[in-house]
């Protein structure tokens, strides 16, 4: 049987994306259903919207964001120091069963791109049928608030976990 994609975005795939990937997975094998489901994730960055690409190709090669992230990595035990950025493309898009923006920006940025898979498309903060925005770490300084940010991703993710299957496990016509 294949797995069914869920896919994380946010803009650079360095941090945010790839800790919830990673918090995801990991909910995934513990309940027993990573034969079932994988997180991926990507950004936007180097994108036709955003077509810039991101500057390196981890979080570790940004000092200031990775100082400040690591002790909420470490604590969490989620290491993506290995993963390598990748933009979002449509061939992962029509791959995906259930596409989850971190912010309102690249939620929009999604249906902007992939206008046709808007009905896969959701943001993050939605799996708690909130509207919160997950603020790009790369914008703000300080472990207390890189703490709030990727707490605050794990947090949903942990709440909302029956939903995010839900979702997952819809089938969409597009």
């Amino acid at each position: 049987m294949k797995k069914k994609l869920i896919l994380i975005v946010c803009r650079g795939n360095i941090t945010r994306s790839p800790f919830a990937e990673a918090v995801i997975n990991r909910e995934l094998k513990r309940h027993r259903l990573d034969d079932t489901f994988l997180a991926i994730s990507r950004g936007t960055q180097g994108t036709s919207i955003d077509p810039v690409p991101v500057k390196f190709p981890n979080i570790t090669f940004y000092k200031d964001e990775y100082r400040f992230s690591k002790p909420t990595l470490d604590k969490f035990k989620i290491n993506i120091t290995d993963r390598v950025s990748k933009p979002v493309d449509k061939k992962i898009v029509e791959q995906a069963s259930l596409i989850m923006a971190v912010d309102q920006i690249n939620k929009d940025r999604l249906l902007k791109l992939f206008p046709r898979f808007k009905n896969r498309i959701h943001k993050l903060s939605e799996l708690i049928n909130g509207d919160e925005d997950f603020t790009d770490p790369e914008t703000v300084s300080g472990v207390k608030k890189h703490f709030i940010i990727l707490s605050g991703i794990r947090d949903t993710i942990i709440k909302g976990f029956s939903k995010l299957l839900a979702l997952a496990n819809r089938e969409e016509k597009n």
